[in-house]
């Protein structure tokens, strides 16, 4: 199983030791290679905008080494922020994460409301027994979000319609074994936990190709 999640302040030094057995990559182990590109992120890199790098970000907001891969790749999107088209994919693992489907609901209102960059980046901050329902209102409270338009939205048949479509997008750009962190930047996957400094040179080696 998946090792018990915790607090910002406490994440990275926990991700070190901790073991994630099941479904989530461990840090230490993480993969990054180039595979045959699957159809489903080919689409989406043909519907960048031209000279644009796509990420696509297979997110679970309670699992400890995506919020650890958040913490390092954040600043490097917000740095290039006008040459990246950011695509975040809600997989929450609900079988060993009890709040990351209300986390995953929160994260798809946030965006349809307009709030999507800054409800991601609240719910990978917030202590992960906060990513609860009246947490995760909270957290839209905070960001200024119409509390009858978010609640309408999280109980909205869609809203969960949508997850379902991101696990099924998941399922197309992985292979068997593949778990969380997973993300794909332009046409290079990284499997598992990186650090900042692999995260920078897989990115600026993508921007100088998307610019050439």
């Amino acid at each position: 199983l998946c090792p018990p999640a915790v607090s910002v302040s406490s994440r990275r030094e926990a991700g070190i030791v901790a073991l994630a057995l099941a479904f989530v990559v461990p840090l230490g182990v993480a993969v990054f290679k180039r595979p045959a590109l699957p159809p489903v992120i080919a689409e989406e890199l043909a519907k960048a905008p031209k000279g644009q790098v796509v990420v696509v970000d297979f997110a679970d907001f309670e699992c400890p080494y995506c919020r650890l891969t958040h913490e390092d790749l954040e600043p490097l999107l917000e740095e290039h922020k006008s040459q990246i088209h950011l695509v975040r994919a809600l997989v929450p693992l609900t079988r060993i994460h009890p709040h990351a489907l209300d986390a995953a609901r929160a994260a798809c209102c946030g965006e349809l409301l307009g709030k999507g960059d800054a409800m991601a980046n609240a719910l990978f901050a917030a202590p992960v027994e906060q990513l609860t329902v009246p947490g995760c209102e909270q957290l839209a409270l905070t960001l200024g979000l119409d509390l009858t338009a978010y609640r309408a939205c999280i109980t909205d048949p869609h809203t969960d319609a949508r997850i379902h479509a991101d696990r099924e997008t998941f399922d197309k750009a992985s292979v068997k074994g593949d778990g969380l962190p997973l993300l794909w930047i332009g046409e290079q996957k990284l499997m598992g936990a990186h650090d900042r400094a692999t995260l920078q040179h897989v990115l600026d080696k993508a921007i100088a190709h998307a610019g050439s």
